[in-house]
């Protein structure tokens, strides 16, 4: 509803209001038991004071390409995607497609995979490369731990990444 009022009614978005209303409703769904509280398994969530964590998309320093990328996980399939944009905050390209997986983080590093293939493809040397998965970003840089299914796209995302300088964060 938030979303409409700002792109229909050239309101102003207000993300505390949001974030309240979605909690709200999480919890009707919770006491009508129509909802598993799945906040009582997880000790770091405190579902009496949620936190509300702002996330804002920066841009590159030029010729800095940043990537933003995905991937989704069910025992149906699965699917990645990813979007490159410029330091003027212009898509460059986008991607998205089924792939084959046996697990999220192996789909997290086939995105990750796939994201700089397509960069190097596209002659871009300088990339920074966005994840929501704090998994893939500890296995970038440490793999210790790592199943032999994800040691293989990590191998992979190694080779080639040392072909381009390039920088892996984490976002939420």
């Amino acid at each position: 509803m938030e979303r409409n009022k700002v792109k229909f009614e050239d309101a102003n978005l207000n993300v505390g209001k949001t974030a309240r209303n979605c909690l709200s409703y999480l919890h009707k769904m919770i006491n009508g038991k129509r909802f598993l509280n799945i906040s009582n398994s997880c000790p770091t969530i405190n579902s009496e004071h949620p936190q509300v964590i702002r996330v804002y998309w920066k841009t590159p320093n030029s010729p800095i390409v940043k990537i933003n990328t995905d991937g989704s996980f069910t025992k149906n399939g699965a699917g990645v995607g990813g979007i490159y944009k410029n330091h003027l905050g212009k898509c460059l390209l986008y991607f998205y497609t089924p792939v084959m997986a046996t697990d999220a983080t192996e789909t997290e590093l086939i995105v990750v995979y796939w994201a700089i293939i397509l960069a190097i493809k596209a002659k871009w040397n300088k990339l920074w490369l966005e994840v929501d998965s704090a998994i893939i970003i500890n296995l970038l840089n440490h793999e210790e731990g790592a199943l032999w299914h994800h040691s293989y796209w990590l191998n992979k995302i190694k080779d080639h990444s040392s072909k381009v300088q390039i920088q892996f964060t984490f976002i939420y």
